[in-house]
């Protein structure tokens, strides 16, 4: 995948918390080491975890927490803008 591929899944993502964030906007995450998808999240609704958090917790979910901190660490962010 692409850079580009990447941001667009975010946004999708993103999407999913329609209607469910206000005031706060939609937002999605998507943490990528390599080419391969680790974690994934979006903001689900006001108040709740934000999508970062979200990623983050799927990739301790799906690698364990040990190895999770370990395919995050030095991971920098993409932002669109």
């Amino acid at each position: 995948m692409k850079e580009q591929e990447f941001m667009a899944h975010a946004i999708k993502l993103a999407a999913k918390g329609r209607l469910r964030t206000q005031p706060n906007p939609m937002v999605g995450c998507v943490i990528v080491k390599g080419s391969k998808v680790i974690g994934e999240g979006w903001h689900k609704r006001y108040g709740g975890d934000h999508a970062e958090v979200e990623a983050i917790k799927h990739c301790k979910r799906k690698f364990g927490a040990k190895k999770a901190r370990q395919l995050i660490k030095g991971i920098k962010p993409i932002r669109q803008s």
